[in-house]
């Protein structure tokens, strides 16, 4: 990501345009990488652990992937190494979830089950929901139990927190906006 930025950066100088005409010059697909990256390199998704959801840095994510369209299923679906890592429990209610009807899936041993839902998911252009930003966090299961077992999900970090953890990042995205 920084790489990127810096060969766009370099072109910008090397251009003698100033920032809003560079930016103006540039194709339209051009232009939207330009804002994903800076948008990518200014966001702090990282959660130290399952039990303390950042929501606002969800929330923030969920509006740009609206904003984008994003839709990760048009860059990936799941694959056998993905899947092979999920119960067969969980393998048949992504089946599920597929709209896959197909009685023989319950007889088929795990390995062989996960490569039938890679190629179903292959086939519908399909990623599980969980990936998407455009739903909320799950935060409990169907015992009303917090993900990571905790009784609740923590709050955004006090803004303190969040300073200590994006120290870096406003110089990257001054760096990278710098005329």
């Amino acid at each position: 990501m920084r790489g990127r930025l810096d060969a766009r950066r370099e072109a910008y100088r090397a251009s003698g345009l100033r920032p809003i005409t560079w930016v103006e010059t540039l194709p339209h697909g051009e232009k939207m990488a330009l804002m994903a990256e800076l948008t990518a390199i200014s966001l702090n998704m990282r959660e130290a652990r399952t039990s303390l959801l950042r929501h606002g840095a969800r929330a923030e994510a969920a509006e740009i992937a609206a904003l984008c369209g994003a839709d990760i299923s048009t860059h990936w679906t799941p694959d056998e190494a993905y899947l092979a890592v999920h119960s067969k429990a969980q393998l048949l209610v992504l089946l599920e979830e597929l709209g896959v009807e197909d009685d023989r899936a319950k007889t088929l041993k795990k390995d062989a089950l996960a490569s039938f839902v890679a190629e179903a998911a292959a086939e519908r252009q399909w990623a599980p929901a969980v990936l998407s930003w455009d739903r909320p966090a799950a935060l409990g299961d169907d015992d009303g139990e917090a993900d990571g077992g905790a009784e609740e999900v923590a709050a955004e970090p006090e803004a303190g927190d969040r300073e200590a953890q994006d120290e870096a990042e406003p110089e990257a995205v001054a760096e990278a906006l710098a005329a």
